[in-house]
């Protein structure tokens, strides 16, 4: 078993770890983002989009639209601009009349002496048709004393998501992505069928939490991808990949302003989500993950059929490497023993750095998912609001990837949450009345949170070793979940006592996750830490410096020299001054 370091001259020294293969290394021998990664890139985006549109259909089946108490058999919807419970019963304020009347009606006596009474809403309610023919409000009638059922629907999709995002990276730190990926998908493609043909509000409620639980599948496809470029592709291509949300964001508005009845709408989604079952089978598994868990063989076939895709040369040495994966043992370069949760918690470093991001996740997800699933508290129409603020999302993320890896995550991510800070802190000085500039300046909140989301994801996988990537990303999805799942109690507070509550304290929590951001290492353009030694070695090192300044006013590989945890071999440093052609093409 080899020990070596790299000193800061080239020179390979003991060091007294043992040998591990340098999976980043060989990606730039082979190609950052060659043919071979472009093709999976493409597919992953899709779970994005999946996850984009789950959501969005969430907003759909939770939406009240407006209605009132019928008051004969038969009756269509107009709308009202003040109430006939109003003209009869003059009350203190017109909002009070308009209350009422959602949950009351007038009923006229037959005598001649015009008086009325009012009874409760016994022939049910008439509904505006006018953005959506049917919702499950309008069909089990979750309005006035069944209000609270609409929001358990809502809630127990949120409730689901956390418990899913936990469930789902312990299976994937055990049993790898590929099967867990797979799994889901039919779970999830089964709770939506199972919703869109039910006729009972419980059984309904149940699908959606088998489908919040299905929601971190998302979570997947980010670690797939940075595991599956080159450092210096990472941080482009991680924020690319949430561009699939607000491409949902935008195009659910539309099929859904044709498809206006939720069953049919459902029943489509379910068409589109298996599609993603028929490639599912083509991924291969994570080469780290097959490299912690000793399965040297099929790692090395995966690696060397990416090179001949991206017709890719290898010198002698390097193909030598990958050879020797045939043969690693679990003493070399897997794991002894699973990781689990506790082992994140042993040492001091690790367990900061945890938590550090498990609040991080809390903070921007509650923001993202609360600008993005209350655009019924926004004014204007609810799909425009719904492309609206999927349209924000566009140039945010464009604009942070072609930069994030110049100006490092940490500085991204507190340029999105001062962008979205400020935004949200203006909005709780409006005077209620200015609708219009409400709905600008959250728009512009949602541009910056976009940006914070989608970094501290990023952050997140790059942070994390191999042997805890998929249960970490899991934990703080975790954490991230219950953060959303508590904004429609925050909205709710809003609309009962203060109606800026939500923007104040989404401000003020982006604040402190400012602060504590400051305190993390550097990623920008390290290599994936593979063993818990190595991220633990990097965060010790990173945290005494600033490769923030290294990254901006000088070459990536630079930083990447001063910061990358020093287990990994100079192979790739040796095979840099060889010519491709000097090497053979791997068949």
């Amino acid at each position: 078993m080899e020990h070596f370091k790299i000193e800061s001259d080239g020179d390979v020294k003991e060091y007294g770890r043992p040998t591990s293969f340098d999976i980043d290394g060989y990606l730039k021998s082979i190609g950052e983002f060659g043919s071979y990664q472009r093709r999976f890139f493409v597919l992953l985006v899709f779970l994005s989009i999946i996850d984009g549109f789950i959501v969005v259909f969430t907003v759909i089946t939770s939406t009240a639209p407006d209605h009132y108490c019928r008051s004969f058999q038969n009756e269509t919807y107009v709308p009202r601009t003040q109430t006939s419970l109003c003209d009869s019963f003059p009350i203190s304020s017109n909002s009070t009349c308009y209350t009422a009347d959602r949950c009351l009606r007038v009923v006229l006596s037959n005598g001649s002496d015009g008086n009325a009474t009012i009874a409760e809403c016994d022939l049910g309610w008439v509904y505006d048709q006018s953005i959506y023919h049917s919702t499950p409000v309008a069909e089990w009638d979750l309005v006035c004393d069944k209000l609270w059922q609409r929001q358990l629907s809502k809630t127990v999709h949120m409730l689901g998501r956390p418990i899913g995002a936990l469930l789902i990276g312990v299976s994937a730190n055990r049993f790898g992505s590929k099967p867990v990926l797979f799994i889901n998908t039919l779970i999830l493609v089964g709770a939506g069928l199972l919703a869109a043909t039910v006729n009972s509000f419980p059984v309904f409620a149940v699908s959606q939490f088998f489908t919040g639980c299905t929601g971190s599948l998302v979570n997947i496809g980010l670690i797939y991808v940075t595991e599956l470029v080159g450092p210096s592709k990472r941080g482009t291509l991680g924020l690319l990949y949430y561009l699939g949300y607000p491409i949902a964001a935008m195009i659910m508005p539309s099929i859904a302003s044709f498809v206006k009845d939720w069953r049919k709408l459902d029943i489509f989604l379910c068409i589109i989500f298996s599609f993603a079952l028929s490639y599912l089978w083509i991924i291969p598994e994570s080469v780290r993950w097959l490299l912690a868990h000793g399965r040297g063989e099929e790692a090395k076939r995966i690696l060397l059929h990416a090179a001949v895709v991206n017709k890719a040369t290898l010198s002698v040495d390097k193909l030598d490497e990958v050879n020797h994966l045939t043969t690693i043992t679990n003493s070399e370069v897997s794991s002894p023993r699973p990781y689990g949760l506790m082992d994140m918690m042993r040492n001091p470093l690790m367990r900061k750095t945890v938590l550090n991001m498990c609040f991080q996740w809390s903070v921007t997800y509650a923001v993202y998912i609360g600008l993005s699933t209350n655009t019924d508290f926004l004014a204007g129409h609810d799909l425009l609001n719904m492309f609206l603020t999927g349209l924000a999302e566009v140039p945010a993320l464009t604009l942070t990837a072609l930069f994030v890896d110049r100006i490092g995550r940490k500085l991204a991510s507190l340029c999105g949450y001062t962008v979205a800070g400020v935004a949200l802190a203006l909005v709780s000085m409006i005077p209620q009345g200015n609708d219009a500039v409400v709905v600008g300046i959250a728009v512009i909140g949602k541009f910056g949170i976009s940006v914070g989301f989608a970094v501290v994801c990023l952050y997140t996988t790059e942070l994390l070793p191999t042997p805890i990537r998929q249960i970490g990303v899991g934990l703080c999805s975790s954490f991230g979940r219950i953060g959303a799942a508590m904004t429609p109690m925050l909205f709710t507070l809003g609309e009962l006592y203060w109606w800026p509550i939500p923007y104040v304290l989404f401000s003020s929590g982006l604040c402190c996750g400012a602060l504590f951001i400051r305190t993390l290492p550097e990623t920008t353009g390290v290599d994936l830490p593979q063993t818990m030694e190595d991220a633990e070695e990097f965060l010790r090192k990173g945290s005494k410096r600033r490769c923030i300044l290294l990254c901006r006013d000088s070459s990536y590989q630079q930083c990447e020299l001063d910061n990358s945890p020093s287990h990994f071999i100079s192979a790739s440093q040796r095979d840099a001054g060889v010519d491709a052609k000097n090497g053979p093409t791997p068949v």
